[in-house]
């Protein structure tokens, strides 16, 4: 017997755990994106993206909309948040996501 995990019992507002028809209802509902990013050169690259993804996590469920896996962003050499941005809209899961990209 399979069994197939449901997480309608619990808000859940990481994008990498809601399942395609949560995201896009979640979207539906409040098109907004919390997206955790690198505070600067003085501080370990991770702790700001740690502590910023946990409160995101508490804003999203005390208010509403997605949040994203933390992306470290500006550093040479890594990814720009219009580099996401352009993705989230070519390889998203639909018209919600490109809303919520080009919000």
């Amino acid at each position: 017997m399979v069994r197939f995990i449901s997480y309608d019992m619990e808000q859940v507002v990481e994008y990498e755990r809601l399942l395609p028809y949560q995201f896009e209802r979640q979207v539906e509902e409040c098109p907004l994106a919390y997206v955790p990013e690198w505070h600067g050169e003085h501080l370990a690259l991770g702790n700001d993206a740690i502590k910023m993804h946990e409160l995101c996590k508490m804003a999203a469920l005390e208010g509403d909309g997605v949040v994203f896996p933390p992306v470290f962003y500006s550093v040479p050499g890594l990814i720009r948040l219009q580099q996401v941005q352009r993705e989230l809209v070519h390889h998203g899961s639909g018209p919600a996501t490109a809303h919520l990209a080009t919000q």
